[in-house]
This record gives structure tokens, C-alpha cells and sequence, in this order.
């Protein structure tokens, strides 16, 4: 934008929009870099605890460490250009243990499920299903050994969960990229205040 302002009008004229531009952010967020920060922070904290509670509850390769961003990384991203501890790493490190507890629990159901063969949305349904809870398919499975009642149960869950593996996968898909979007989003505001404070800075 600032590019093509100055291949229509002149050089002056972008400087100028920079000039105002930066005047604007500066009043609104503050012309001393941590007092925006914060204020960028306060602005989309709301948005990011929100969306990185329900992917914790939901997406449990996620919770469990085993993607190529983990929950520690992004809260550590978080503390580094804000300075604010949305949630505690000991948080974090109980919901990684349960979620591997999950993942070994539902690797447990294909014994149940006899010669059904499962493609990776069907482990990714079961493994959610588990996680969640899902009609009580965690519970179930802790006391499988002790009743046939409760493994013939546990079939019939994870045959329903693997009919709906579509929807898991959508839910699935929606929250990551709901995530990545609102870290984008804190990511590149950040960037454009904290740019804009330092120019006027400079040019003090």
C-alpha cells in the first residue's frame, strides 16, 4: 500500500502516511514499546484463551505433544512477545499426561473391533472419542477387563464413532485452523505496532 501511494502521488506523500499512520497507533496502543504490548496482548487474549481451551479439549494430538507445534511451544511464544502467562506449564503438562493416557487406552479398541480395518480418520474419531469421553469410552475402557458387557459396549461406540469420522475430522480441521489464524493474527499486529513505535523512535 505504501508502495503504490508513492507510484501514484510522491515519496513525500507515503512518508506522510507513515508519519499519520504511526501518530495513530502510537496514541491508541502508547509510544513506549511494553505498554503496547500489553495492550495488543489484552486485545486478542480473549480470542486466543477461548480457541486454545477448546482445542485442548478436543484435539488430543495436540494436547499430547505429538504435532509439529505443541501447546508449550505456542504458550511459550506467547510469554516471549507479550510477557503474559495465558496458562501455566504445569497446566499444560497434566493435560499431556492425560492425553497420552487417552492415545494408550484407545489403542486398546482394535482388539475389540475384530477384522474392521481402520483408516486414519477412523483412529483419529476413536482417539477423540476416548479423549472426550465420549458415551463414557474412557470410563468403559478402564474397566473393560472385568466385564464382556462393557467390551461389547465399547464396540458398539467405536464402530458409531468411526461412521462419524467425517465430522470428527471437520471439527478437527476447523479448530487448527481457527488457531493458527488467531496466533497469525496477534503475530502480525504485534509486528505492525511494534514497527511503527520503533520508526517514530528513529526518527526522533
Amino acid at each position: 500500500m505504501d508502495d503504490a501511494v508513492a507510484s501514484y502521488f510522491s515519496e513525500d506523500m507515503k512518508n506522510t502516511l507513515i508519519k499519520l499512520r504511526a501518530d495513530n497507533l502510537r496514541n491508541l496502543f502508547s509510544a513506549d514499546e511494553d505498554t503496547a504490548r500489553h495492550h495488543v496482548f489484552r486485545l486478542f487474549a480473549q480470542d486466543f484463551k477461548i480457541i486454545f481451551k477448546l482445542r485442548m479439549a478436543f484435539d488430543v494430538e495436540y494436547a499430547a505433544g505429538l504435532l509439529q507445534t505443541t501447546p508449550q511451544q505456542d504458550i511459550e511464544k506467547i510469554n516471549e512477545h507479550f510477557g503474559a502467562q495465558a496458562y501455566s506449564l504445569e497446566t499444560i503438562n497434566h493435560a499431556k499426561q492425560h492425553a497420552q493416557h487417552c492415545l494408550e487406552l484407545a489403542n486398546k479398541i482394535p482388539e475389540v473391533l475384530d477384522n474392521v480395518t481402520l483408516n486414519s480418520g477412523a483412529r483419529r474419531a476413536i482417539n477423540i472419542g476416548v479423549y472426550c469421553d465420549c458415551r463414557r469410552l474412557k470410563s468403559r475402557l478402564l474397566r473393560a477387563k472385568d466385564s464382556t458387557k462393557h467390551r461389547d459396549k465399547i464396540k458398539q461406540i467405536a464402530l458409531d464413532l468411526i461412521s462419524n469420522q467425517s465430522e470428527f475430522s471437520d471439527r478437527l480441521v476447523r479448530l487448527r485452523l481457527f488457531h493458527i489464524l488467531v496466533l497469525i493474527q496477534m503475530d502480525t499486529y504485534w509486528d505492525v505496532v511494534k514497527w511503527h513505535i520503533k520508526s517514530t523512535s528513529s526518527q526522533a
